[in-house]
Parts: C-alpha cells; sequence; structure tokens
C-alpha cells in the first residue's frame, strides 16, 4: 500500500512540475522571450487585490506590484505591460488603453505584504475581441523590468498574473 502512495505522489509531482514548466514557457512565447524561466514570478510578483477591482469586462483593473529581490527593479514607463485573453489554448494580445508617464520607474525592495507594493493600472481594450456573451474571459497582464544588482549586471525579469473577468 505504501509503495502505490509512493508512486501516485511521485506521479503527481511530476505532472505539477510539468504544468508549472509548461506555464512558464507559454509564457516565453508571450513577448518575454528575453526571460529565463527562473526569473518569472520570482524577483517581482504582481496582484490583483479583489477590494480594489470590479472584475467587470470592460473595467480597468488596479494591480500590485511587489519586488520581492534586495535590489531595485526598473521598469520602462510603461512597466513593460503586456495584455492577452486566452482563446482556447492560445493567448491573444490585446492593447492596454492606460497612457503612461514618459519616465522610467524604479521599485525599491518590499515586504511580503502586497500593499506594500507599487499600484499599476491596466485598463484592457475589448474592442475587437469577439466572445460569447456572458462568458467569463481570462485576462493574463505580464510586467518586464530589469535588476541591477551590486555588480551593476542586469538582470531581466518578469511577472503574470491571470484575471477572470466577468461580463
Amino acid at each position: 500500500m505504501n509503495k502505490s502512495l509512493a508512486i501516485l505522489i511521485l506521479a503527481f509531482s511530476l505532472v505539477l512540475s510539468a504544468c508549472t514548466a509548461k506555464s512558464k514557457d507559454n509564457l516565453r512565447e508571450l513577448s518575454v522571450k528575453d526571460v529565463s524561466p527562473e526569473h518569472i514570478n520570482s524577483e517581482i510578483n504582481l496582484h490583483a487585490m479583489p477590494i480594489d477591482n470590479t472584475y467587470k469586462i470592460g473595467d480597468s483593473l488596479i494591480l500590485w506590484i511587489t519586488n520581492t529581490s534586495q535590489y531595485p527593479i526598473t521598469f520602462g514607463n510603461d512597466y513593460g505591460i503586456k495584455l492577452f485573453i486566452q482563446k482556447e489554448d492560445d493567448w491573444a494580445e490585446i492593447p492596454n488603453n492606460v497612457i503612461y508617464p514618459d519616465q522610467k520607474v524604479t521599485v525599491l525592495p518590499t515586504s511580503q505584504d502586497p500593499y506594500s507594493g507599487v499600484p499599476i493600472g491596466v485598463y484592457p481594450d475589448f474592442f475587437n475581441v469577439t466572445t460569447e456573451d456572458h462568458m467569463p474571459i481570462t485576462l493574463r497582464v505580464v510586467i518586464v523590468g530589469d535588476v541591477e544588482n551590486n555588480s551593476n549586471s542586469i538582470l531581466r525579469v518578469a511577472a503574470y498574473v491571470d484575471v477572470v473577468l466577468k461580463p
């Protein structure tokens, strides 16, 4: 009985790790080719908080960036944001209607409390998106930044969050 349980746990672990690797490989296909998988959702995290958002299609979203590294992370003026919607087994990029200030943004290391991070807004443009009425949409928000460590080398990092939006 213990041997069967050990085999079941091992098989489950392999499936779970394959899903995680596929998710990060899938993210690399979403215009984040210059970020290695181990630097996705590791140095920075992106959170959507329930009290900040309506989660309705057509509304804007407020997300929080948390820098979990020990170094500042610099983002382009638009945080390198890319928005995607899930279409069957694929992702399609859609525009972001937010206009950001014309300056780079540096996010300092923060604690694990998501509200100690930096808020950013996104406003997905669903104008050319055809969906079935009364069906939710999965929106993936991706951000990309650069970590500069003490040796002055630059490391490209990314984070993403999937958000389900209601009609």
